[in-house]
């Protein structure tokens, strides 16, 4: 039967300042699969589409953003391969 949407990943391919040796990098904002359908493999094939994309495209390297306290989005990433780059703070006025 017709399960509807069950995941989505959000991509982009964004130029860098002149400056640096990296002249496009790819970003992930997110990949969701609906709880239900977790552990089929689902998150992985959006992930290996998006690399395929950024490839085809000539970028070479890519970034995933999430919540430090998305632990099982950071596994799931670091299970691919992916590694921490930058931590950003948050201040509250």
């Amino acid at each position: 039967g017709d399960q509807g949407v069950v995941g989505y990943i959000t991509i982009c391919i964004q130029p860098q300042p002149g400056y640096w040796k990296v002249k496009r990098v790819g970003h992930i904002s997110g990949i969701m699969v609906r709880k239900a359908d977790r552990g089929e493999g689902i998150g992985t094939q959006l992930l290996q589409r998006a690399r395929s994309y950024f490839e085809q495209s000539g970028v070479q390297y890519f970034t995933v953003y999430t919540t430090v306290g998305n632990t099982v989005g950071i596994d799931f990433y670091r299970s691919h391969g992916l590694r921490p780059l930058h931590t950003h703070l948050l201040g509250e006025i």
